[in-house]
């Protein structure tokens, strides 16, 4: 297997990937039919059209080249922020931090920003005091004659003064504005991002959405229009103790929609800590909310949070199992997990996976009544049957490809006679095989019937370059 590279120049080596260990995540997984390249012209969105690109996202850090974006949300705090810690987040496969978790001026993030250069870590600041009280004290207008406005010249001197202090930094990508904005906050981050782009064409502006109050379809459609966004990155957890927020399906399609009419990547946060009503997340719970999250598109891939946040800030972290990283700085099963899911699984499929338009998301067999958002499968030309969500992308317009492919799934499928060509035979006891067309040199074989996580790929396959 080629091995690929992180942003640092890293290589990324490793076995070939094993689905059946690594995608153990029982219920429903992401089953994609994939090709390489993207042209999104044609793809359906839930909007009614077509996808239109109406915001621009070239040639920006994260989003721009090969590497699938994996960042952390709360890294090391002041005194935790050392070269030994940058490295362990490197090191489980994360490529980029977004700051929090007290790094409140230039002098600890600049120190912060130094250990990210070190070990190839992309950075987005966030939380300078300086960037607080700009967009969360006033407000932007041209005038800045309001109560609490700032003008345009104002903001820009402020935009100006953060760009000098980090911009020595190789490892800069740019700013967070805002985290979780309210709909009337969006006209303030839209012309801190336009003010942005003047002064630093080069770096990314980043806001995430919160579902409570920006994922139904009329505010993403303003925050489109007034934004004028990179890309969409939201968060929404649907791990509860006792149940699992079917909402979240609604939502992702809603974001998919959106990403699909505008041309622009999504994101997700996952969750990956224990808090309020929320659980503390599996292996195979991580893996689930990655796979789904595939499945309906997504681009870039946020663990929220790495570092267990201490008591002050509420909302329940204390006395509870921590993130990947406790408050006394002692790894997690959570870290491992998420090594080992960013470092085999999740960096080398999200590579494929970028280029690609999202096509069709569709769930069939595993629910009496699919949650709104995850319609119901409908049989097609070539996939007759199958348990679980499937997901196609496209590399052309009018142009979807299972055959050649590969399946990201925890899931059963059915090909119709005639495409199914496997070029190994089945495992032992196996009724059934995951089987579509494929190229010479790649192998499938599946589990018995009673086995959701199924599907090992061995030898050379494109998905995995």
């Amino acid at each position: 297997m080629p091995a690929g590279r992180w942003p640092g120049g890293g290589a990324i080596d490793g076995p070939p990937i094993n689905r059946r260990v690594l995608l153990g995540a029982a219920g429903a997984g992401a089953l994609a039919a994939l090709s390489s390249g993207s042209n999104p012209a044609h793809a359906t969105t839930g909007f009614g059209g077509t996808a239109q690109a109406t915001v621009g996202a070239d040639n920006l850090p994260l989003i721009d080249g090969n590497t699938f974006p994996i960042g952390i949300f709360w890294p090391p705090p002041p005194l935790e922020t050392t070269i030994e810690r940058y490295q362990e987040i490197a090191e489980a496969g994360f490529t980029f931090v977004i700051s929090g978790n007290y790094l409140l001026d230039r002098y600890i993030l600049n120190h912060a920003m130094k250990w990210a250069d070190e070990t190839g870590l992309a950075y987005l600041v966030a939380d300078d005091w300086r960037l607080l009280d700009m967009m969360h004290t006033h407000s932007i207008t041209e005038t800045g004659a309001g109560f609490l406005e700032m003008s345009t010249a104002e903001a820009r001197a402020v935009v100006q003064q953060l760009i000098g202090s980090f911009q020595a930094h190789r490892s800069f990508a740019g700013i967070s504005f805002y985290d979780e904005p309210d709909p009337q906050k969006f006209q303030t981050i839209g012309r801190a991002f336009e003010l942005f782009r003047k002064v630093s064409p080069g770096r990314l502006p980043y806001t995430n959405l919160h579902a409570r109050t920006s994922i139904n379809r009329d505010s993403l459609r303003s925050f489109i229009e007034i934004v004028r966004p990179s890309l969409i990155s939201f968060d929404h957890y649907p791990l509860f103790t006792d149940r699992i927020d079917q909402t979240w399906f609604q939502n992702w399609a809603n974001v998919r929609a959106a990403g699909l009419e505008h041309n622009l990547p999504m994101w997700t946060y996952i969750l990956s800590v224990p808090h309020l009503g929320y659980r503390a997340p599996t292996k195979a719970e991580l893996l689930w909310q990655v796979n789904v999250s595939l499945a309906y598109g997504c681009k870039g891939i946020q663990y929220f949070t790495y570092w267990t946040p201490d008591p002050a800030r509420g909302e329940g972290y204390a006395g509870r199992e921590g993130a990947m990283i406790t408050q006394d700085g002692q790894r997690t099963e959570r870290y491992e997990s998420a090594k080992e899911i960013n470092n085999t699984w999740l960096s080398r499929v999200g590579r494929q996976l970028k280029p690609l338009t999202s096509e069709s998301v569709s769930v069939a067999n595993l629910l009496a009544t699919p949650p709104a958002g995850l319609p119901a499968f409908q049989p097609g030309e070539i996939v007759e049957g199958t348990l679980g969500i499937r997901s196609f992308s496209v590399d052309s317009p009018g142009r979807t490809r299972p055959p050649g492919g590969c399946w990201s799934s925890t899931t059963r499928s059915t090909v119709k006679p005639g495409h199914a060509a496997p070029s190994g035979p089945p495992s032992p006891g196996t009724e059934s095989t995951c089987s579509i067309r494929l190229p010479r040199h790649t192998r499938l074989s599946g589990p018995p019937a009673d086995d959701l996580t199924w599907c090992s790929i061995q030898g050379r396959h494109p998905c995995f370059g």
